[in-house]
């Protein structure tokens, strides 16, 4: 029996563990990918060989058994190691968990998840429509129109809802998820500037998290490459301003913040993540059309951690694998 043509949409964390898991039941997926590399928020700038920055999630952790097992899995393969078990908070009892991290990049994470997958970069989706039996997919690039048995979903809720505003079942769901976003600073610093911590967590004021990535496994010490994230609250109502404004209010904020007199400026940027934080997640593991050939998901089925984004990929897996 011929395996179902599958397409998935999103190389972040769930698509491309529910991609590994259907190469490891025998079917071929095809993962589509907007950007230019995998990962999703797993994500790493690098601005030539000088500076790094993982500047959405910074580690990850685990609870259940099957994200720990591939993160020992990572670890083994020399793509992940631990990074400090501790932030600096004066309201937070120390943390035990380990945080993991992607060695040289938090984009390394997700490597052995797409070892031999068929994926397309560069890839933003346009459209998808029934056809026939099954759903045609239109890309910018050279795949162009392609029809597929079925078609798996792995973007933020908000994305997906554009593409799908005709399938009213699909869209019922969607619309209950809500998202906070985040907004973030990248800094490198000629000098180590006098701060003891590595990491600052501090959820009641402008600031989120405050990371020095050079801190991090495999990373050079110098420059002194930061990460700065903004609150839920600042994040949204700056959420419109450039990214060069955003970068230079939160550089201000964060030498407020530990009152310091910071070194030369060496490189800065801002990001916007519009889609950060599900602080209303869907609370079950994928949403269904009425063919069942139509299957959408994210972290943000389950909650907002690393871990939902994964465990919604293999359980997407498993219903194919079971059904078809």
């Amino acid at each position: 029996m011929l395996k179902p043509k599958i397409a998935i949409i999103g190389a972040g964390l769930s698509g491309l563990s529910c991609a590994k898991k259907l190469c490891l039941a025998g079917f071929s997926p095809t993962v589509i990918e907007k950007s230019r590399g995998i990962g999703g928020r797993l994500s790493t700038r690098r601005i030539g060989n000088q500076f790094s920055f993982d500047h959405g999630a910074q580690y990850v952790s685990s609870t259940g058994y099957d994200f720990n097992l591939y993160l020992n899995e990572a670890m083994e393969k020399g793509v992940a190691g631990e990074w400090c078990r501790m932030h600096s908070n004066a309201n937070a009892k120390p943390k035990s968990k380990p945080k993991i991290v992607g060695l040289k990049g938090m984009s390394n994470l997700v490597t052995p998840l797409a070892e031999n997958l068929d994926l397309h970069f560069n890839s933003a989706v346009k459209s998808i429509n029934p056809h026939n039996n099954g759903w045609e997919v239109e890309t910018i690039n050279k795949l162009g129109k392609t029809t597929f048995d079925i078609v798996v979903i792995t973007i933020p809720a908000p994305q997906a809802r554009e593409l799908l505003s005709t399938q009213l079942v699909i869209s019922s769901d969607l619309n209950k998820v809500q998202f906070s976003p985040c907004l973030a600073a990248m800094i490198a610093f000629e000098d180590k500037i006098s701060i003891e911590t590595n990491t600052f967590m501090s959820p009641n004021s402008e600031l989120a998290w405050c990371a020095r990535n050079s801190s991090k496994p495999n990373q050079q010490l110098l420059p002194d490459c930061w990460i700065v994230h903004a609150s839920a609250g600042w994040s949204e109502k700056n959420i419109d301003s450039s990214k060069d404004e955003i970068a230079k209010n939160l550089l201000k904020i964060f030498s407020n913040t530990f009152h310091i007199k910071l070194p030369k400026v060496q490189f800065l940027a801002g990001h916007k993540w519009r889609y950060a934080f599900a602080c209303l997640p869907l609370k079950k593991d994928y949403i269904l059309s009425s063919e069942k050939t139509l299957i959408v998901g994210g972290d943000w089925c389950l909650g907002n951690r690393a871990e939902d984004a994964y465990d919604t990929g293999l359980s997407i897996a498993s219903f194919i694998s079971n059904t078809f």
